[in-house]
């Protein structure tokens, strides 16, 4: 329309053929609206894009190449703004029309990319029209040269390109990466390094020919690394230094092919002084053996080796400790993953030998610094894999057996121990013991013989380390046999009925929990039987404190302390107190709750009537307790007992019967247990509420009564 045609005209600088009169340039906003009012002539049918280009003929053709860039960004506004109504012959058209405007003045060049960059978005692009305009801007455009702007419209145009015409960039073959890598190739902007990065990784992911130039691509992207970008205050785009590090690392690691370049670069990085470049360093060699193999790794594994010695044994940084042990540890599961023929050399087992030449003499040194990051290597270089565990422990247990012999002292002892837990720990990762070739079913009878033999040892540290181990053990299965089991249940029953520290009763009773679902019959057989004895011998000693407490006897002391606190009334006693909470919550666990119910400290007892009020008279955790179905929450008894009965023993002096309730707690962890401890705790309470246990019943039946025969 003549409206449209003059305002074109005038947003392009030229003149209005039809008036003869100069035109003026118009304000950018008039510009803006000039292209708006074209490409809705263009949507509308009124006019074709041919029209508009035929309508800036003289400012095209101008002789001014400022006036010839603000006609050709007329026209690339108005294609970005109706690209996907073109025709496939427009596009050509226009393609080769741009294509032959790279040649033009520098000055016109972004106008001209600002086109390609709408065209690059068309469907309608006809076969090899895509390859055409790349070679041309890979042959015409000095692309470093032109602004931010500039340089990330070209990286537009070839990310365009890349998505929707794969297979015909493809057929340029290593042109295409070496066209790229001219392209790419001194760029400094953080946020066109980003879309650079990932052209690159597409280059290598979607298996574009790299041809002869797989080092100049390496060398054009790793003269980033390490990425020192530091973003300035208040930066508009939120570009972060992470997000460099992690697009450049995916590039760095995205293919074998740049092993031989990119591990000397991890090694020189790693021996440098610059932190952030041994983290940065240590955490791509960890990605890197995710892609690599053997054969990448083979020339470079002793200058590998070192560099990760050295971060540990000598780092004072704790992050950089713990990066050196993930990279080992991935080189480990990286030489373990390559399958071998009967002429390949098992790099896995050199490795082995030599992290074990270097690191097991420190082993004997327990009292030594060195004691420990030898440790941490040997159980990183462990972790790589099943055969690599095996190989290590297999060297590691009969050393450690020795020197816990050889070593008296109970802190080097406790050290051997804790070094022995590592691995024990460490090899709970993989599943049950083969029999013809773990070193723990052959060294066994030693390895328990030592924990034990440390379980026996008056130190309360290393009878710590040593209840730890023993859990460990146990939770192998397939490893202890049923004397082994008797013993170690034995061993724990010691620790809770008679140890004088509570510390090491209270981890004997929290391993007891740990292993009771895996040996219920071994807990119930030994265990349940000496914590009922327990409780029976206590009976007599807990009814004369509490008949003594009610007339006021100073002798009575666990049961006036509760009563200063608040958290009894006469004339229920402690012991009593522990028995019917817990007794209400298994019966409850038991029952089979099917609606749960949100309830808070005094009040759940006083408005369900599960205990008289004088439980807990004064008591309240000022918090939510939730019950529940026991198959929902098979300890939800026990950790609420291990609470009450904790809050009951302060100020107070432990009976035997209260520890014996609370193993019983810790123990409830199976079906099969539960079935046996509420019986006894039953019968505990009634013993020592007496003539109080009817009314006891009472409060808590009625809610009982809500369930069905069977589940209650």
């Amino acid at each position: 329309p003549p409206s449209c045609r003059f305002q074109i005209m005038m947003a392009a600088g030229g003149a209005d053929i039809d008036a003869g009169a100069p035109g003026s340039q118009l304000q950018p906003w008039e510009q803006e609206n000039a292209a708006r009012e074209a490409a809705e002539g263009v949507k509308a049918g009124t006019c074709t894009i041919l029209d508009v280009v035929e309508t800036l003929g003289s400012p095209l053709e101008n002789a001014d190449p400022r006036m010839r860039a603000r006609g050709l960004q007329m026209l690339s506004e108005v294609l970005l703004q109706c690209y996907s109504l073109l025709q496939e012959k427009e596009v050509t058209h226009l393609a080769l029309f741009f294509e032959n405007r790279l040649k033009d003045h520098h000055a016109v060049i972004p106008s001209v990319l600002q086109g390609l960059r709408a065209l690059s978005m068309c469907t309608a692009l006809a076969p090899g029209l895509a390859v055409s305009v790349l070679k041309a801007i890979f042959q015409e455009v000095h692309v470093q040269s032109l602004l931010q702007m500039d340089r990330h419209t070209v990286y537009s145009i070839i990310t365009n390109f890349m998505n929707s015409r794969e297979a015909e960039l493809k057929s340029l073959g290593a042109d295409f990466t070496f066209g790229f890598i001219q392209v790419m190739d001194g760029e400094k902007d953080p946020r066109n390094l980003l879309v650079a990065f990932q052209i690159v990784r597409d280059i290598i992911i979607k298996g574009y020919a790299l041809g002869p130039f797989v080092e100049e691509l390496f060398e054009v992207t790793s003269c980033y690394f390490p990425i020192d970008f530091i973003p300035p205050a208040n930066d508009p785009h939120g570009i972060q230094r992470e997000d460099l590090i992690a697009s450049l690392r995916a590039v760095l690691t995205s293919t074998p092919a740049f092993a031989e370049f990119l591990l000397p670069l991890l090694i020189e990085k790693m021996d440098s002084d610059v932190q952030s470049a041994k983290v940065d360093s240590l955490q791509t060699l960890n990605a890197a053996c995710m892609v690599y193999g053997q054969k990448e790794l083979k020339d470079f594994l002793p200058s590998l080796w070192s560099s990760l010695r050295r971060e540990v044994f000598q780092t004072a940084s704790e992050r950089i400790e713990t990066e050196g042990l993930s990279a080992l540890r991935a080189l480990s599961t990286c030489l373990s993953r390559s399958v071998l023929s009967s002429d390949d050399e098992d790099l896995l087992d050199s490795f082995l030998r030599g992290i074990l030449k270097d690191c097991r003499h420190h082993l004997c040194e327990p009292d030594m610094k060195l004691v420990w990051p030898s440790a941490k290597l040997l159980q990183a270089a462990a972790g790589g894999s099943l055969r690599a565990c095996y190989q290590i422990t297999s060297n590691v247990f009969p050393l450690l057996v020795e020197q816990y012999s050889k070593h008296l002292q109970s802190s080097q002892r406790r050290t051997i121990l804790e070094v022995l837990l590592g691995f024990l720990e460490l090899r709970q990762k993989w599943g049950p013991e083969e029999e013809d070739k773990s070193p723990l079913l052959c060294f066994k009878d030693a390895l328990c013989s030592m924990v034990f033999s440390a379980l026996a040892e008056p130190n309360v540290q290393l009878q710590l380390v040593g209840i730890r181990a023993l859990t460990f053990l146990g939770l192998l299965q397939g490893l202890l046999d049923l004397p082994d089991m008797d013993k170690l249940v034995d061993s724990l029953a010691q620790f809770i009925l008679y140890e004088e520290d509570s510390q090491t009763s209270l981890a004997a009773m929290e391993a007891a929990g740990t292993l009771t679902p895996f040996y219920p019959e071994a807990f119930s057989r030994c265990l349940v039987r000496k914590l009922s004895k327990g409780l029976q011998s206590g009976i007599a000693c807990l009814l004369g404190g509490f008949s003594r407490g009610r007339r006021g006897s100073s002798s009575a002391l666990p049961y006036q302390a509760c009563v200063k606190k608040g958290l009894v009334s006469p004339p229920l006693s402690t012991g009593a107190n522990c028995a019917v909470a817990f007794t209400c919550i298994s019966l409850a666990s038991l029952c089979g709750l099917k609606h749960m119910k949100y309830i808070k400290g005094a009040d759940w007892f006083l408005d369900y009537g599960y205990c008289c009020s004088h439980l807990c008279s004064g008591w309240d955790y000022g918090g939510t307790l939730l019950v529940c179905s026991f198959k929902q929450m098979p300890c939800l008894a026990a950790v609420f007992f291990v609470l009450l009965v904790s809050e009951l023993q302060e100020d107070s002096t432990p009976f035997q019967q209260d520890r014996c309730l609370q193993a019983l707690a810790a123990v409830s962890t199976h079906p099969s247990i539960m079935k046996e401890t509420v019986p006894i705790l039953l019968q505990h309470l009634q013993k020592v509420q007496k003539g109080n246990t009817r009314i006891l019943w009472s409060k808590y039946r009625q809610p009982l009564s809500l369930f069905p025969n069977g589940e209650r």
